[in-house]
């Protein structure tokens, strides 16, 4: 009878914004997925300031945000993770709460409360025997950079990206061997909100279509420029790890719409 290979992985999977909770503790700020009820919400809990001419979040209080509490593994971890080794997992796939790290996305810094954070949390996945399997983002654009910038359909949000990246990675080289880059970004074009942190309101004036679409070249951009992150990320990764890191790409591709662009075809 055959057997599987030593190198197996078993385990389980999950998503920070699906197990933290903890949604504004020790310096983390929301997320796309803090002002929605479900990814499926077609009512996000932002609303137009005609003052400041931006969106900003304005939750209903009649409505739960389920990734406000979640099951409370900011709190929890621990014990939860031991009944999963119990199990006889020896690995676990989670994600990385962007806005942790940089609360608003866009910061120079990074927030050492949320690093702490996932140290510990590493720690005692290594400790347990359980590799870390670690999604880099999963649903989990900070709020501020759709806000402030639009979400991917922005290049910069490329820089802000790298920097995000370079910093974990350096942080948790030797702890995490097994990355993964973006979830699902092919549900960029059901669910641009949470997959590509694309505002999809078209107009803050027209009640009656309060979740319209962008337009598609709004969505088209966001491809890009996610797809252009994910080539970096990896390129970085491989350099920077020498190649001790897995690094895999979580996301269905699409053709390179354009060529001209300085980092196409490297990988």
């Amino acid at each position: 009878m055959s057997e599987f290979p030593k190198e197996f992985l078993w385990g389980g999977a999950i998503a920070a914004n699906q197990y933290e909770g903890a949604w504004l503790e020790d310096g983390k700020k929301p997320n796309v997925t803090d002002v929605l009820v479900g990814i499926l919400s077609k009512d996000p809990g932002i609303a137009w300031n005609e003052e400041t001419k931006k969106y900003e979040m304005k939750l209903n209080p009649e409505k739960v945000y389920l990734s406000h509490d979640a099951v409370d593994g900011y709190h929890r971890y621990k014990e939860d993770l031991k009944m999963m080794a119990e199990m006889g997992f020896n690995s676990f796939r989670t994600s990385i709460a962007w806005g942790r790290i940089f609360p608003n996305g866009d910061e120079t810094e990074p927030n050492e409360a949320g690093l702490r954070f996932y140290d510990e949390f590493f720690d005692t996945l290594n400790k347990l025997g359980m590799a870390p399997v670690i999604t880099l983002s999963h649903y989990e654009t900070p709020l501020h950079l759709l806000t402030e910038y639009g979400g991917w359909s922005n290049p910069k949000l490329i820089e802000f990206w790298m920097r995000y990246v370079k910093t974990v990675f350096e942080r948790f080289k030797g702890k995490v061997k097994i990355w993964l880059t973006f979830n699902e970004v092919n549900a960029l074009f059901r669910m641009p909100f949470v997959a590509g942190g694309v505002l999809t309101i078209k107009n803050p004036k027209d009640p009656d279509s309060p979740l319209a679409s962008t337009t598609k070249q709004d969505q088209w951009d966001a491809y890009h420029n996610l797809l252009v992150a994910n080539a970096l990320m990896l390129m970085y990764g491989k350099e920077a790890s020498n190649r001790k890191q897995e690094i895999d790409r979580q996301h269905y591709t699409i053709p390179n719409q354009r060529p001209k662009d300085k980092h196409c075809g490297k990988i």
